[in-house]
C-alpha cells in the first residue's frame, strides 16, 4: 500500500477571516480558552502583542494591545506557562513573561466592563474586578460575577429624595439595578469628611430603604460652603461596599442674601420681612412675605432672584461709581422690589473704606436711594481704591447688590505724572491738567478757579521734553530710524508729522528732515521717524561729520529740544577677521573698523551670501556667514541703512569643510578618546582642513545635553582637544566598566562632524571615574626626599590619563612625571628644596614646599609637604663613647659569624662523607637484588614446565567458587565463621 500519496483534490478549503488588519504584518498567534470564549494572542512585526476574543466563527475583536519590544519583530515561538496564566513573548534580544489578564488594574465596575476582557468580570459582592474563579459564590448567581457580555452593573439609578437638609431626617428609598439575591442585613453607609455613619436598610422589590444619620452625627458644613457630599453605599454586614453613589446634605441658612438663597440648586426659600433663607417656609416664614427658589417645588407669583430686595443700578447705569479723593459726593443708586414692609424702615448707605466702616443716612424717593453727601478720602500711596457699598435697612438688613455695585476712589495724580499722560486718561475719571503750581494732574474742582489754569482732554500740552533718542549717530546717505522717547510729544500723531528735524545748534537752521512713522507713534511719549541725508553729502563722505540736536514741533506752538547730538557720520572697515571659514557657514566674523554703531540697522554680505548680524559696537560688527556652494574668495560690505561700505583690502576665503580622520585619547588605545567627570583630559584629532575654523569645539552629549570642551588646531591635519567636564551627578558609574556616551565636535556649522560616534569607523567615547591620589602617609603628611624618584600612590590613576595630562607641582618648582600605573605616580623631583608658594603663586621662603597633583584644569590633589632635610633626631651628633660601643660590638659579631660558618663547615664536611658511604652500600644492595631477582625468575620457569608435564587430559583442575574466594579472602584459615552455614 502506499502511504506517500500527495493530498490533493478539486475543491478549495476555504474560510472567512474573523478578523483583519490593513498594513499591519502578524508574525506569530497563541490561542486559548476562557469560559465560553477564544481568546488569540497575536504578536506583530513591529513589537507589539495584540488581545482578540473570538466569540463565533464570524465575528472576533480587539480588546487590548501591549507593546513589548518596539520596532522589534516578536518571534513566532509564543508558549504559555502550564497553567496558562502566563505567555512568553520572544524577540530578536528579549524574552517576556506576560500576564493574560490584569483584572486588578480596573477599580469600577464600569471600567471592568468596558474593557471587555473575556478572563475578567465584576465581583458584586466583593465590589472587584477579577476573574471568575476568585469571586466567592460566583456560580450561585449570574449577578454576583458579570461578564463583559452582560454589559450591566449593580449601580443605584435613582435616591429619593436625592438631598435633604442637613437639620432633617428622612427615609430614603435607592433603586438599585441588578441588585444580587443576597441573605442577610443590608446596611447604607454614609461617608463624608472623614466620617462614616452607618444605618440598617431594609430590602425592597427594586432596592433598598434606610434611614439618613441623626442629625447631631452629621460633620459641620465646611466655611464658606453650603453643602456637603456624602458617599451613600450599601453594603452587608460582611464585606466592601458593593454599589454607591453620591447624596448631599445641605443647609439653607448658610445663604445670607435673597439672590443667592433663591438662586441655590437646593430647595431654599427667602422670608423678606426676616431676612432669612430657609427649608421649611410653613414653620419658618408665617404671615411674612416670601420669595421662593428656582429649585422649589410648587407655583408662585413670586419665584426667582428677580423678585429680591435689591440696588439695581447707578443713575449712570454703572456698577462702578468714581469718585475723586477728597471729594465730597452724594451717592444715589436705582433699587427694586422694594415692598412696603422695607420702606417704611430706616436706611443707611454704608461703606468699607480701608477696613474702617462709615454710615450715612440715607432716604428711598421713588425706586432711588439717596445717600447724605460725604468726603471720601484713602491714605494709601494707591492710584485708586475700591470700596464695598451697601444699602442698610432696618439697622442691619442689607437689600441684595446682586451686581456688586461699589464706590472707585481715585487720585488723577497717582494715574499720570505728566501733562500728555493726564490728558489721555479715560474720560469717566473727568481728570486734567493744572498749571498751578506746582503743576500735576487734577479734577477741575480741585484746581483754581481760574479756568484758563486747567487744560482738558481736546487741549495740547505744554513744555514737551525730549528724555533720549537713539540711536545717536547714523550714516551720511540717511535712511536711519531714529526713536525719540519724551513727554508731552503731542496727543495725536498729526501734531507732531512734519515737525521733526535735525538742526544746526548754532542758528537752528535744517540739517536733515526726519519723516515719523504713523504706525510706530505712541501718544504724548514716542516718535519713530526716518532721517533723510544732509544737504551736503559730498562732504560728509569725503571723512568728515556733522552733527546737532533734533527738533521736535508740537502743532507749532511748542518746541522740544534734545540735549545730546544726532550725528551724520561716515562708517569704514578696516579689517575682517578670521580671514576665511568653511562653506558649511557659521563662521563668526568680526569686522573692525570706525562707526560701526552707527544707523538702526546694519546688514552684513559676503560676496552677496549674507552674513547674520548678531551684535555691534562702535568699533566692530558681529556676523555669521551663511553656506557657500562654492569655496573661493568674496568681498564683505556691510550696509549702513541707507551707506553701503565695501572693504577693498582683501577678501574672505571660503575653505573646503574640514573632514575628521581619527580621535584618539593616546592614553594606550588608539581610536579611542577618553575623559573623566573633571575634563581637561588632552585628545589628539587627525584629519584635514582643521585650521578652517577659528574656534572648534567638541562635546559629550548625555541625557539629551551637550557638554562642551575647547580644541585648538595645530596644523591643518591635527587638532589637540580636551575632554569636556561633565556633572557627577549626570553619570552613573556601575564597577569598573567606562560609561560610553556619544561625540562630536562643534566647527561652525559643519555637520559631517558632528555625532561622529554615529558614523561608521568612529568609536563612542569612554567615560571613566575621576582618578584619586592620596597624601603622604607620613606624620603631618610631611615627607622626606631621600632618593632620586618621588612616588605618589592612589586609583584609577591611568585609566584615562596619560604623563602629559598630570602636573606635579612642588612649591614653586615642579617634579618630572615618569611614569603612571593604575595606582601610582613616580616623578623625579627637582635636585635642591624648591621654595613654597602662596595662593597668587609668589614665594613663600621658610616654610616646606607643598606637593600638589594637578589632572585637567579642575582636578587638584593637595598630597603633603616635601622635605629635603632629614628629622632633627638624625642631625645630632653621635657620642665617642657611642661610637667605641658600636664598633665593638662590630668586632664581636664578626668573631660570632666567623665561628659559625667554620662548625657549619665541619658539621657539612661530615655529612658529605656519611651520604657517600650510604650510596655505595645502596648500590651494592642493589646489585645483590638484581642477580637474585634473575636466579628465581629461572627457578620459575623450570618449576612451570614440570607442573605442566604432569597435567592429565583434564587440563587445569578447578575449584568452586566458594572455595576459591576462601583460599583468596583468607588464605591460612581452615575454619572461618564465613564458612559456617547460616542457622
Amino acid at each position: 500500500m502506499d502511504v506517500n500519496t500527495p493530498l490533493g483534490g478539486s475543491m478549495p478549503i476555504e474560510a472567512t477571516p474573523v478578523l483583519t488588519y490593513s498594513g499591519l504584518l502578524l508574525t506569530s498567534v497563541a490561542a486559548t480558552s476562557t469560559h465560553d470564549y477564544t481568546v488569540a494572542f497575536m504578536g506583530t512585526a513591529t513589537g507589539h502583542l495584540k488581545k482578540a476574543v473570538v466569540e463565533s466563527v464570524t465575528s472576533a475583536f480587539e480588546y487590548s494591545d501591549l507593546q513589548i519590544d518596539e520596532g522589534k519583530s516578536v518571534s513566532p515561538d509564543m508558549l504559555f506557562d502550564k497553567n496558562k496564566e502566563f505567555l512568553y513573548v520572544m524577540t530578536e534580544r528579549r524574552v517576556t513573561m506576560v500576564k493574560v489578564q490584569e483584572c486588578l488594574v480596573y477599580k469600577t465596575c464600569t471600567e471592568c466592563l468596558d474593557a471587555q476582557d473575556p478572563y475578567c468580570g465584576w465581583c458584586s459582592l466583593e465590589n472587584k474586578c477579577s476573574l471568575r474563579s476568585d469571586c466567592a459564590e460566583a456560580a450561585q448567581d449570574p449577578l454576583y460575577w458579570l461578564s463583559y457580555k452582560s454589559g450591566k452593573c449593580t449601580t443605584i439609578t435613582s435616591v429619593h429624595p436625592p438631598q435633604i437638609q442637613r437639620t432633617t431626617a428622612r427615609i430614603l428609598n435607592l433603586v438599585i439595578d441588578n441588585l444580587p439575591v443576597l441573605e442577610g442585613q443590608f446596611y447604607c453607609a454614609f461617608t463624608a469628611l472623614g466620617k462614616s455613619l452607618v444605618s440598617n436598610a431594609s430590602r425592597l422589590a427594586n432596592g433598598v430603604s434606610c434611614a439618613t444619620p441623626h442629625t447631631d452625627s452629621l460633620p459641620a458644613i465646611p466655611p464658606a460652603q453650603h453643602h456637603f457630599t456624602a458617599k451613600l453605599s450599601v453594603r452587608m454586614k460582611t464585606g466592601p461596599d458593593f454599589v454607591a453613589t453620591n447624596f448631599t446634605f445641605y443647609d439653607c441658612s448658610t445663604y445670607t442674601s435673597c439672590t443667592q438663597c433663591v438662586s441655590s440648586p437646593f430647595p431654599c426659600d427667602w422670608c423678606v420681612g426676616g431676612h432669612r433663607c430657609t427649608h421649611d417656609t410653613g414653620e419658618n416664614c408665617r404671615n411674612d412675605i416670601l420669595v421662593t427658589g428656582i429649585s422649589s417645588i410648587g407655583p408662585s407669583i413670586r419665584s426667582g432672584p428677580g423678585f429680591c430686595p435689591r440696588i439695581n443700578t447707578t443713575s449712570g447705569g454703572s456698577i462702578e461709581i468714581l469718585v475723586p479723593s477728597g471729594i465730597s459726593k452724594r451717592i444715589q443708586v436705582k433699587v427694586d422690589n422694594i415692598q412696603p414692609i422695607i420702606a417704611s424702615t430706616r436706611f443707611v448707605c454704608q461703606f468699607n473704606i480701608e477696613g474702617r466702616v462709615r454710615q450715612v443716612h440715607a432716604q428711598l424717593l421713588g425706586d432711588t436711594i439717596y445717600c447724605d453727601p460725604m468726603v471720601f478720602a484713602y491714605g494709601t500711596q494707591a492710584p485708586n481704591i475700591t470700596t464695598a457699598f451697601a444699602v442698610i435697612w432696618d439697622g442691619s438688613k442689607p437689600l441684595d447688590n446682586p451686581e456688586n455695585i461699589h464706590v472707585l476712589v481715585y487720585r488723577c495724580q497717582g494715574m499720570a505724572q505728566n501733562c500728555g499722560i493726564c490728558l489721555e486718561l479715560p474720560d469717566k475719571y473727568s481728570c486734567g491738567w493744572c498749571q498751578d503750581p506746582p503743576s500735576s494732574c487734577q479734577v477741575h474742582e480741585q484746581c483754581s478757579t481760574d479756568p484758563t489754569q486747567w487744560l482738558d482732554h481736546s487741549q495740547t500740552c505744554p513744555d514737551p521734553k525730549i528724555t533720549r533718542f537713539y540711536p545717536e549717530s547714523g550714516p551720511w546717505e540717511g535712511g536711519t530710524n531714529i526713536t525719540i522717547e519724551g513727554i508731552n510729544l503731542g496727543r495725536v500723531f498729526e501734531d507732531v508729522a512734519g515737525g521733526v528735524k535735525v538742526v544746526y545748534d548754532a542758528d537752528g537752521r535744517t540739517i536733515a528732515e526726519c519723516l515719523p512713522h504713523k504706525e510706530n507713534y505712541r501718544k504724548t511719549s514716542k516718535i519713530v521717524c526716518q532721517v533723510e541725508s544732509p544737504r551736503n553729502l559730498t562732504t560728509g563722505l569725503g571723512g568728515g561729520s556733522i552733527s546737532g540736536p533734533i527738533v521736535v514741533k508740537v502743532q507749532n506752538d511748542y518746541i522740544a529740544r534734545s540735549q545730546k547730538h544726532y550725528s551724520f557720520v561716515n562708517p569704514r572697515i578696516t579689517s575682517v577677521v578670521p580671514s576665511k571659514g568653511p562653506r558649511s557657514g557659521g563662521t563668526k566674523l568680526k569686522i573692525w573698523g570706525l562707526h560701526m554703531d552707527a544707523g538702526s540697522r546694519a546688514e552684513a554680505f559676503v560676496d552677496g551670501l549674507e552674513c547674520k548680524v548678531t551684535g555691534r559696537r562702535s568699533n566692530y560688527v558681529d556676523c555669521t556667514t551663511s553656506a557657500s556652494k562654492d569655496k573661493g574668495p568674496g568681498k564683505v560690505r556691510v550696509k549702513f541703512d541707507n551707506g553701503l561700505r565695501i572693504f577693498e583690502d582683501y577678501n574672505f576665503l571660503y575653505v573646503d569643510d574640514p573632514v575628521i580622520g581619527s580621535v584618539e585619547s593616546g592614553s594606550g588605545q588608539r581610536g579611542t578618546p577618553k575623559g573623566i567627570p573633571s575634563g581637561g583630559i588632552s585628545i589628539t584629532v587627525h584629519g584635514t582642513n582643521l585650521n578652517a575654523v577659528q574656534q572648534p569645539m567638541m562635546y559629550v552629549l548625555v541625557d539629551n545635553q551637550e557638554y562642551t570642551s575647547t580644541c585648538k588646531a595645530e596644523s591643518s591635519t591635527e587638532m589637540k582637544c580636551w575632554s569636556p567636564a561633565v556633572p557627577p551627578s549626570k553619570l552613573d558609574f556601575s564597577g569598573d566598566e567606562a560609561i560610553e556616551l556619544d561625540f562630536g565636535f562643534l566647527m561652525d556649522n559643519v555637520e559631517k562632524v558632528k555625532n561622529l560616534s554615529e558614523r561608521p569607523g568612529f568609536p563612542k567615547f569612554y567615560m571613566y571615574p575621576d582618578p584619586l591620589y592620596y597624601k603622604f602617609t607620613e606624620e603631618n603628611h610631611i615627607k622626606y626626599y631621600k632618593s632620586d624618584y618621588l612616588t605618589i600612590n592612589g586609583q584609577n590613576l591611568d585609566r584615562a590619563s596619560q604623563e602629559s595630562d598630570v602636573l606635579v607641582r612642588i612649591g614653586t618648582s615642579y617634579c618630572n612625571v615618569t611614569s603612571l600605573s593604575r595606582s601610582q605616580l613616580t616623578c623625579r623631583p627637582p635636585t635642591s628644596q624648591p621654595h613654597a608658594r602662596d595662593i597668587s603663586g609668589l614665594p613663600v621662603p621658610g616654610q616646606l614646599p607643598e606637593v600638589v597633583v594637578e589632572v585637567g584644569d579642575i582636578l587638584k590633589f593637595p598630597i603633603g609637604k616635601l622635605s629635603y632635610e632629614l628629622p632633627s633626631s638624625h642631625d645630632s651628633a653621635l657620642s665617642k663613647p657611642v661610637i667605641i660601643g658600636v664598633i665593638v660590638g662590630g668586632c664581636i659579631l664578626v668573631i660570632i659569624v666567623i665561628i659559625i660558618l667554620i662548625a657549619y663547615r665541619q658539621k657539612s664536611t661530615e655529612s658529605s662523607r656519611v651520604l657517600k658511604n650510604m650510596q655505595e652500600q645502596m648500590d651494592v644492595l642493589e646489585l645483590r637484588v638484581a642477580s637474585e631477582c634473575k636466579e628465581a625468575f629461572a627457578e620459575l620457569q623450570t618449576e612451570m614446565t614440570d607442573l605442566t608435564s604432569d597435567l592429565t587430559a583434564g587440563g587445569i583442575p578447578f575449584l568452586d567458587y566458594q572455595t576459591y574466594a576462601m583460599k583468596v579472602l583468607f588464605p591460612n584459615s581452615d575454619d572461618h565463621p564465613v564458612l559456617r552455614e547460616m542457622q
